[in-house]
């Protein structure tokens, strides 16, 4: 996932390049099918208990209603609900889902629309699907709130997610990425992926955070041999 536009997409944080790997695995039926027995993918692919039920709400009235910056409704196996907000001037930041698809629609205010290499006006009621790899952005380019809510196909957050501003929203993804340690080193593995679920369900299966963690001290050990190398 990308959020600064001068960043090329191959300039990818450790953590963003796990992101569209897990991502992509979550998406392939065949390897999906070669998975060992008992295991199951982590957040954010993985629907909790009560989000298994079914959802009523007025969704046009709760997307005004929130003044959250994300704030994840509704999560099923297949596909979640986020209501979000964006303050005059913010943006939800230039980002990627590589197997995931998007429809975003306005409640209320305006704003721009970057989708590849488009631009679009967006107004109170206007909508747009915006399909898996697409580069996008969306900037409040009003005077007041813009109101919105998105449904991703699968999911893209963990359930029950609440970012009240995109500052908690962008430290939440980056905080466990420290700056150079990670340069040079190979994409994540589906390999590192099964290891880091094993250490995640053996140490804290009740921290949905914690794989993070697991994958990145794979990426380091992955540096520190490679430096040890040469």
């Amino acid at each position: 996932m990308l959020r600064k536009s001068n960043r090329p997409y191959t300039d990818r944080t450790p953590r963003q390049r796990w992101k569209g790997a897990l991502s992509r695995f979550n998406a392939n039926r065949e390897l999906m099918a070669h998975l060992p027995e008992g295991v199951e993918l982590p957040e954010p692919f993985e629907a909790t208990a009560e989000t298994e039920d079914s959802f009523f709400t007025d969704l046009g009235e709760s997307a005004k209603a929130n003044s959250a910056f994300r704030r994840v409704e509704y999560t099923g196996n297949n596909m979640q609900l986020v209501l979000m907000t964006l303050k005059p001037g913010e943006e939800i930041g230039e980002e990627v889902h590589e197997a995931v698809s998007q429809f975003l629609r306005i409640e209320q205010g305006s704003g721009e629309l970057t989708l590849g290499e488009q631009t679009h006006e967006m107004k109170q009621e206007s909508a747009v699907v915006v399909p898996e790899g697409t580069i996008h952005n969306l900037v409040n380019t009003g005077s007041v709130d813009m109101h919105l809510y998105s449904i991703y196909s699968p999911p893209q957050h963990p359930a029950g997610t609440v970012h009240e501003t995109k500052e908690e929203a962008d430290a939440a993804e980056d905080h466990e990425v420290e700056a150079g340690i990670y340069e040079g080193v190979e994409d994540i593995t589906i390999s590192d992926i099964l290891e880091a679920h094993d250490k995640w369900q053996a140490e804290s299966p009740g921290d949905s955070g914690a794989i993070h963690r697991f994958v990145d001290d794979s990426w380091a050990a992955k540096r520190a041999k490679k430096v040890d190398v040469g």
